[in-house]
């Protein structure tokens, strides 16, 4: 027994693209204006992605994109997923109205044309959460990238599990108290139970899980110090709960250098690296809100998914994963996509 206690870590993992942001928008017009172009032109699929991509990155030096924040639609997205969150946890969730039909009305298409749309996903999250086949443990831990994006993201997602009392109503008949004791003292599950998301929940803003520096303006954090000061201000004033961004001292340091532009296999090796914090980690709940490419390369190389297992994540998706890691071996033992 205490072979087998020491040997294994068990991570659930709560992995979340941002919400829909201004430079998405203009990426995505640039690039359906270039296939277009290109289908009269009489192109091959090959020229035309070509096209399409540097469409795209040519957007994408607009200096008034750093750090783009996120459009009234990325914020829909944010809520609902965080709607679906709560109600994978086991929460009560009542809906302000019907927003439905303004948000599917949206383009289906990603907006970096990938084969994930946001609705797509969302309707296979919902069916899952409808179908009640799965509750999930509330995170105890959050780690954010600094990019503007993902800090809304998570503050809008997490947010909104708290009332006043810093609580959430809660179904799961596994959720604890303040004290540690199991609400469900009664056996009776189908009781609505006050379940604390967790009234200390720290969220660490990581430069780590940032996106691939690209040296475009969009892909470019504010300095720490700057940004921790900005964070507070702007999210802090109206908070209903002990919700609270925190920065590791060498992150204010400033441990990262903005002035290497990464390729693929760069950022994978930079994404590979959260093994060890994942292992080192006290939390076993981790909720992550970064960016398309990062989820990438965690899910095809730390996770070692196949490409066809991991398409590419649409904006403000939810997937979840329950992974095994061995510490003796300090290797990934198993991979279990739980949503």
């Amino acid at each position: 027994m205490e072979r087998r206690e020491s040997v294994h870590r068990r991570r659930t993992l709560y992995l979340v693209r941002h919400g829909e942001a201004l430079h998405n928008v203009k990426e995505a017009e640039a690039q359906a204006k270039a296939r277009l172009l290109a289908q009269e032109e009489g192109l091959s699929e090959e020229e035309t992605l070509q096209k399409m991509e540097a469409a795209r990155k040519e957007v994408l030096k607009d200096q008034s994109f750093f750090d783009a924040p996120l459009t009234d639609k990325g914020r829909l997205q944010a809520r609902r997923t965080g709607e679906l969150l709560a109600r994978l946890v086991g929460a009560e969730w009542e809906d302000d109205e019907d927003d439905s039909s303004n948000y599917e009305s949206d383009e289906d298409e990603d907006d970096d044309n990938n084969a994930c749309p946001a609705v797509t996903a969302e309707k296979r999250v919902r069916r899952i959460v409808q179908s009640n086949e799965i509750r999930l443990h509330p995170p105890t831990e959050a780690m954010v990238s600094p990019l503007s994006r993902c800090l809304e993201t998570a503050e809008i997602m997490l947010h909104q599990h708290f009332d006043s009392r810093n609580t959430i109503k809660c179904n799961n008949p596994n959720s604890k108290t303040k004290n540690g004791n199991n609400n469900n003292k009664n056996g009776n599950t189908n009781s609505h139970n006050t379940c604390i998301l967790d009234p200390e929940l720290k969220v660490h803003i990581r430069p780590e899980i940032r996106e691939r520096q690209t040296q475009f303006p969009a892909d470019t954090p504010k300095e720490m110090g700057h940004l921790l000061n900005w964070t507070q201000q702007k999210y802090m004033s109206n908070t209903k709960g002990p919700f609270k961004f925190h920065v590791k001292e060498q992150a204010l340091k400033g441990n990262y250098d903005l002035s290497v532009e990464e390729s693929k296999t760069m950022l994978r090796e930079r994404a590979s690296k959260l093994f060890h914090v994942l292992m080192e980690m006290h939390h076993t709940h981790i909720f992550i809100c970064s960016h398309k490419g990062y989820l990438r390369e965690m899910e095809r190389g730390l996770l070692g998914l196949s490409e066809e297992d991991s398409p590419l994540f649409a904006n403000g998706e939810l997937r979840v994963y329950r992974v095994v890691f061995t510490r003796g071996e300090r290797a990934l033992k198993s991979v279990e996509r739980l949503v």
